[in-house]
Formats: C-alpha cells, sequence, structure tokens
C-alpha cells in the first residue's frame, strides 16, 4: 500500500495507513515481519527514560486500523525505539552522556500490552535514553557519533554484559568539542551510514574509514557541521540497502521532528536546484 518514491519525493502522510491522534503523537519506529503468530519473537519497547517492556508478538496478530496500545508511557517521557527480538538476543541502550549498558533480552520478562515496563538503565540527572539495538553477533561495532559531527567504531566485545538496570559503562567521551551523544547503532565496516543535521545537510559515508577506537575517548569528525548546527540522526545502510535510489532500513526508528525537517528541507531544495535549471540549451 506505501507507493515507491525517489529520495526527494514528499510521499504520502502516515494518516493515509494508520490513525494517529491529534496533538503531539508520532511515529517512533516501522518495523517489517513476517509472521505475527510466532511464538519465538517478541517486541521490545524502549522510552526515552530508560523504560523497557517485552510482550508477545503474538498479542498485536488482530491489530485494528486505530492500532493497539504497545506500552502505557508515563507522563514526561515518550516510547523512543522498538525492536523485533528473540528471547535468546541482547540489546544495546545508549544515553546522551555517553553512557550505554548490553543486557540480554531473557532479563526483560514478557508483560501484557497495557503495562509499563521496567527499568532497563539507570540515567542520571538530566540524562537520557537516545537509541536501542540489537546484538547479532561478536563481529558488529558500536558507531557512536555526537552532536557536532564527531565519532568512531568500537568492537562490541568491548561491551560486557550486564543485567538490566544498571548505570552502564562508557560509550563515548562527551565534551564540549563532541557535545552529547546522538546515536549509537550496531554496524559492520562493510556498511554504510546517513548522517542528518538540523540544517537539512545530509551525507552518505563508509563506515570503514572511520577510526576505530576504544570506549572511552572522543573519536574522530565525521562530519563537518556550522556553528548553530547539530547531527540529529545517522541511519546505517547494509549491502542490501544500497542501490540507486536507497531508503532507510525498515526496523530503523523514524525521523524525529527535526530528522524530519531536515529531510523535507534537503528535498525541497533538490527541487528547487531542479527547476532553476530549467530545460537544457539545444547545443547541449
Amino acid at each position: 500500500e506505501i507507493p515507491m518514491g525517489s529520495r526527494a519525493s514528499r510521499g504520502r502522510h502516515v494518516n493515509n495507513f494508520i490513525g494517529l491522534e491529534q496533538g503531539d503523537e508520532s511515529l517512533a519506529s516501522i518495523l517489517a515481519f513476517e509472521n505475527l503468530e510466532d511464538e519465538d519473537s517478541f517486541l521490545l519497547t524502549c522510552s526515552r527514560l530508560g523504560k523497557v517492556k517485552r510482550s508477545a508478538l503474538s498479542a498485536y496478530a488482530n491489530i485494528r486500523a486505530n492500532g493497539l496500545i504497545a506500552v502505557q508511557i508515563e507522563e514526561g517521557d515518550q516510547l523512543l525505539a522498538a525492536r523485533l527480538v528473540k528471547e535468546t538476543d541482547e540489546v544495546l541502550i545508549g544515553t546522551a552522556s555517553g553512557m550505554s549498558i548490553r543486557f540480554p533480552v531473557s532479563d526483560v520478562r514478557p508483560m501484557g500490552r497495557d503495562t509499563r515496563g521496567v527499568r532497563g538503565v539507570d540515567l542520571k540527572d538530566d540524562d537520557f535514553v537516545i537509541g536501542l539495538d540489537v546484538v547479532e553477533d561478536d563481529e558488529q561495532q558500536v558507531l557512536a557519533v555526537s552532536a557536532n559531527g564527531y565519532g568512531k567504531r568500537t568492537p562490541i566485545t568491548e561491551w560486557r554484559v550486564q543485567s538490566r538496570g544498571g548505570k552502564g559503562i562508557i560509550a563515548m567521551v562527551t565534551s564540549e568539542r563532541n557535545g552529547p551523544l546522538v546515536k549509537l547503532r550496531l554496524v559492520r565496516p562493510t556498511d554504510q551510514i546517513m548522517v542528518v543535521t538540523n540544517g537539512g545537510q545530509i551525507i552518505r559515508t563508509h563506515v570503514e574509514p572511520i577510526r576505530e577506537a576504544g570506549r572511552n575517548t572522543q573519536g574522530v569528525r565525521v562530519i563537518r557541521v556550522a556553528e548553530d548546527e547539530r547531527v540529529v540522526d545517522v541511519e546505517p545502510l547494509t549491502e542490501e540497502d544500497e542501490g540507486e535510489d536507497d531508503a532507510l532500513p525498515m526496523d530503523s526508528e523514524m525521523p524525529d521532528a527535526a530528522t524530519q525537517a531536515a529531510l523535507e528541507a534537503a528535498a525541497a531544495a533538490e527541487e528547487a536546484e531542479a527547476d532553476d535549471a530549467g530545460p537544457p540549451d539545444d547545443d547541449e
């Protein structure tokens, strides 16, 4: 039902497919699945304030057009991400202050849909979660990117498996130079990434040239941003995603308001540039 389009096309509003309530409700994640009746699959959600919850995927088999409640969100909190997981999986959570925690999915007991969940990470004052990813194997690397455009990649093996609810360990040093951590994603050296800023700048680059460094380091420049500009999103592109007109992975977080504005600004700029160019001269 979702029409194909180019990278610069505007697309159709999500209300054409699902009904969002009027107000501040927005998309947090889009997930691709094959079988909602799979008894071995679970939906794992994570909130901005570190609450995680695991519910059976089969609980969503009879979903209505206007949706079903997946998790109760406390006042002042918001849903950040959702992932499809197995009982044997592990997950990695990152926070804006540069902390992170790796723990087994089995630490989160299954719950019904209409529940709040449990603590996934113990946050410092004013800290908040910026990402959740599923650990597939020890060949993966953790890509950390800060608001001011600095980043690095670190082997996932530097993260020991802990119990959920702890303070975690350092993933990246945040500083005046770096700014807060914006994204913590699991990648492979053969992947590419798209980096988006709130100024409408979008770059696509390979993961491999980004320096590999330990956890307790600041990283190197990944993208140059203006003084009043900051990175707002980072999306991995695997080899399967690469093509002449690439789209973001289906199981990634949807862009937040700042990211969406950046994407729309970039698309509008491309359209304007094409209009200004006009038809080619006869001698071209």
